[in-house]
């Protein structure tokens, strides 16, 4: 597990698709009931006692929830003919108390909210289909936090964007599905006119007038309006050599222009890709750690390693990274041993503290016992059979945590960008607490026990925004109530006192303020007559 963070797995209870309507409620007349009656004229029905909750309510219809059930339709003692809606005048912010209240009425057998279900956002790149990966990760679900047809694109924020160094062997920048999530450093846009590529022909140069051999934006690095090539110490970080084909396969895991009728989506829709070389032989990494330290100077918000060794590992490199310049370090876990099996070695960088470590599951949400496992690993990402980018402008499926990796880098950068002042170890600690166990997290791999060695579980990033989401929202709760003014004692509120009540709002440790509560007092009781209604309350903290 990671050592530099607490973790936790978090138990999220919600409605997949989000929220209930908050005008009407579903209820199902008891069967005792034998001649229920609706009458259309005033919207009521022939029962008074739930036609006074109606009123009481602010009813102004009930009307049958399926019209087409028969009156054989059933399951059981359950009559699908005998469930009704209850529409209100308005809506009603507290509409699962009016759904609890109805389940006091004799004619009423069971009561409950109705969920707005929405349809999951799928998008038009023609290779979806063959991506099994974002679906099992709920990217598909996660594109919903955002009003895509409304104009809101996943990963984009007002001011500012998320950007994921691909530290690798290089990167064919100009790749039709990765050329326009492409970071842009701006800091070296000599001639100012809000780009630093541009299109000549078929093929994306860099822009000849921003080309002046200054550090404009006096950063160390001259004219890096990409990443860089820490190989060559220049700043194209492309390689002629088709074989330099990993990073390309990396970075499209990261984010491939999603949406864009091309090819492939990715996890990351739209956050950006600083690019980088960092190799002289397409078998290895040979100055990883320099590009390391080199994106987080460039202001790289996260760095994906899909590299590594057994030995060896500079923990000071990823300090200054991760302490300095507030960048998150996401890493492979390693391919397993020589033989091809599961080992459960050390693996550097990504068995490093302030380092997110990340192993590989199958196309069935399994644990295939190749990859490496162990104690360092944080949670497991797709990594076996991933359609993805590749040299030439084309796609390649790809294995190895090499491709888990890059998927939860995107995953981490998605998510900063919904909430972009949120702390680096926040995110990190919702990227790590919010994944869904799998069957094999507890099952062995040539006679060694996997428990304890794959992390939290597989990643989510549907359920990291919806946690991120209920952490951000208050959570108010009714912790005490005092009853003052009981002229005569006896601690019963007898006809003709006044009484007034005390009450202690508290608010659940660890989610946001609550600012501006109100809360209003009503009574069941008709003989109760409350003469001020409302209470204003300071600000609660989380």
């Amino acid at each position: 597990m990671k050592k530099s963070l607490l973790i936790t797995q978090f138990l999220l209870f919600n409605i997949l698709f989000g929220d209930v309507y908050s005008d009407r409620f579903l209820v199902y007349i008891a069967n005792s009931i034998t001649d229920f009656k609706i009458y259309r004229s005033n919207g009521r029905t022939n029962l008074d006692e739930l036609n006074d909750e109606m009123d009481k309510i602010g009813a102004i219809s009930i009307s049958q929830w399926l019209p087409n059930a028969r009156p054989t339709d059933r399951d059981g003692d359950i009559y699908l003919n005998r469930y009704f809606v209850i529409h209100l005048e308005s809506i009603n912010t507290d509409i699962y108390s009016l759904a609890k209240r109805a389940l006091q009425l004799d004619c009423i057998h069971s009561s409950e909210t109705m969920p707005v279900f929405k349809t999951t956002y799928v998008p038009n790149d023609p290779l979806w289909n063959s991506q099994y990966g974002l679906p099992l990760i709920q990217a598909n679900l996660a594109y919903d936090f955002w009003d895509i047809d409304g104009g809101e694109i996943p990963g984009q924020m007002d001011d500012g964007e998320i950007v994921v160094a691909v530290i690798d062997d290089a990167l064919d920048w100009d790749h039709p599905d990765l050329v326009d999530n492409l970071w842009q450093n701006l800091g070296e846009d000599a001639d100012g006119d809000g780009v630093v590529i541009v299109q000549s022909g078929s093929t994306w140069i860099f822009d000849p007038d921003d080309e002046d051999g200054i550090d404009n934006d006096e950063d160390g690095y001259v004219d890096n309006f990409i990443g860089w090539d820490v190989q060559s110490n220049d700043n194209d970080p492309i390689h002629p050599d088709a074989s330099y084909g990993h990073g390309t396969n990396v970075a499209g895991c990261v984010s491939a222009s999603t949406n864009n009728n091309t090819s492939i989506a990715s996890v990351g829709w739209s956050v950006k890709i600083m690019a980088f070389r960092c190799s002289n032989n397409p078998d290895y990494i040979t100055t990883g750690w320099e590009g390391i330290l080199t994106a987080a100077q460039m202001g790289a918000n996260v760095i994906n390693c899909s590299w590594g060794s057994f030995s060896g590992g500079n923990q000071s490199i990823i300090n200054a990274a991760y302490n300095s310049y507030g960048s998150i370090i996401v890493a492979s876990s390693g391919n397993g041993g020589d033989n091809g099996n599961t080992n459960f070695d050390l693996h550097y960088p990504s068995g490093l503290e302030n380092v997110i470590s990340v192993s590989a599951i199958g196309t069935n949400d399994n644990f295939s016992c190749w990859a490496t496992a162990g104690e360092t690993v944080d949670l497991c990402a797709p990594g076996e059979n991933i359609r993805t980018t590749s040299v030439g402008g084309g796609t390649v499926n790809v294995w190895g945590t090499s491709f888990s990796s890059p998927m939860t880098a995107g995953a981490v950068a998605l998510l900063w960008s919904k909430y972009p002042s949120a702390p680096k170890e926040w995110i990190e600690e919702i990227i790590i607490g919010s994944t869904d166990e799998f069957s094999d997290m507890y099952g062995s791999c040539q006679g060694n026990s996997l428990e304890g060695m794959l992390g939290s579980g597989r990643l989510n990033i549907y359920n990291a925004i919806l946690f991120a989401d209920s952490l951000l929202s208050p959570s108010l709760l009714i912790e005490e109530i005092n009853y003052l003014n009981d002229s005569d004692g006896d601690g019963v509120f007898n006809p003709g006192e006044q009484v007034r009540v005390k009450l202690v709002i508290g608010n659940e440790e660890g989610v946001a303020d609550a600012e501006n509560v109100v809360a209003t007092i009503s009574s069941e009781d008709d003989r109760i007559a409350i003469l001020d209604n409302t209470i204003t309350f300071e600000n609660t903290i989380g």
